[in-house]
């Protein structure tokens, strides 16, 4: 399964309007071409508290990236 170190900071960001406290959830983009990886890194990465949107390989990522707002990346070193 997927560690989360429990000394990392905190999964929220102030960003405008958002929660009770101004806060918005961290959206990671996840670009991988292995569906079995990526259903596992998805379910993962949501349930320690991330949005993710998922792009099956690097053109869609590109895509999404250039026209969606995201605060981090993960993705394969391989993609075709």
């Amino acid at each position: 399964g997927i560690r989360t170190d429990r000394r990392a900071p905190p999964r929220k960001r102030a960003r405008g309007p958002g929660g009770a406290d101004g806060e918005q959830t961290i959206r990671i983009l996840l670009i991988e071409d292995d569906a079995d990886l990526s259903s596992r890194l998805h379910k993962g990465l949501t349930k320690a508290g991330f949005a993710v949107d998922s792009a099956a390989d690097g053109e869609a990522g590109w895509q999404m990236g250039e026209t969606q707002d995201f605060d981090a990346a993960v993705l394969d070193i391989g993609l075709p």
